[in-house]
């Protein structure tokens, strides 16, 4: 929608949007300035080598114990190369060969990351370590490592203005909200960051109660007493703004 011209053919001043949150007490508000939630990469990495029989090792270019080692150096990414007040997640998500047996050595293994950040240094700190440990894992297990790095969200980062409206008008309002303002940035990434690196934005937090499972799960359920929180939440926004660019 932004690469299609949204912001020049609809301009306007500042955008919000929120997310409800399992956990959080319904009647809760969740509102920060900075970043609020992380920058979303994937990595997607083939490990060739060649196979054979199981019993015949060195005849082989075995991708396992390169495909091991390479699990066990990208787990040192975040601990050894981002300071630990920066927000960071690596996770192998997905391993495997495809079709084998007990006594045959693969001759392709490919595994699928996920990375969070919540700064663009961040980013390309962990971009660059996975490339460099790539590469120098092919070449100390003699195999051939590709790495497809795609950089998917941008981390959601909540500029003053609009954060101040949002929790000025949240604050004075006559709903009995409850609002929370000192919390950590959430792992988690939405595809709100690329609005809102066009226009001063604000995404908030709205509580759904401890009766459902984590979000994205089988067990997760809406607490449709949420849905008044929110919606009175975003007349009170919308005034707010309003009178303010008057």
């Amino acid at each position: 929608m932004v690469e299609e011209g949204l912001f020049k053919q609809f301009p306007v001043d500042m955008i919000f949007a929120l997310h409800n949150m399992p956990g959080v007490p319904v009647g809760t508000v969740k509102v920060r300035s900075g970043y609020i939630s992380a920058a979303f990469d994937t990595v997607t990495i083939t490990i060739e080598g060649q196979g054979g029989h199981g019993a015949m090792p060195e005849t082989t270019k075995d991708p396992v114990p390169a495909s091991s080692a390479l699990v066990a150096a990208l787990n040192t990414i975040v601990s050894r190369n981002i300071k630990p007040l920066d927000g960071a997640v690596v996770t192998i998500g997905e391993f495997g060969t495809g079709p084998s047996s007990f006594n045959v050595i693969p001759q392709k293994i490919e595994m699928k990351l996920s990375c969070r950040s919540l700064s663009e240094d961040v980013q390309q700190t962990l971009k660059r370590r996975i490339l460099e440990i790539c590469e120098g894992i092919g070449i100390a297990y003699d195999v051939s490592i590709n790495c497809l790095y795609d950089e998917r969200y941008p981390a959601v980062c909540n500029a003053v203005l609009p954060t101040k409206i949002a929790l000025d008008a949240l604050s004075n309002s006559q709903e009995d909200y409850t609002l929370i303002t000192e919390f950590d940035p959430v792992m988690g990434s939405e595809d709100f960051a690329f609005m809102a690196r066009e226009v001063p934005a604000c995404y908030f937090l709205v509580g759904n109660g401890d009766t459902s499972g984590p979000l994205h799960s089988p067990t997760y359920n809406f607490d449709d007493a949420g849905l008044e929180v929110g919606a009175s939440a975003w007349v009170t926004i919308a005034k707010a703004a309003l009178r303010a660019k008057s």
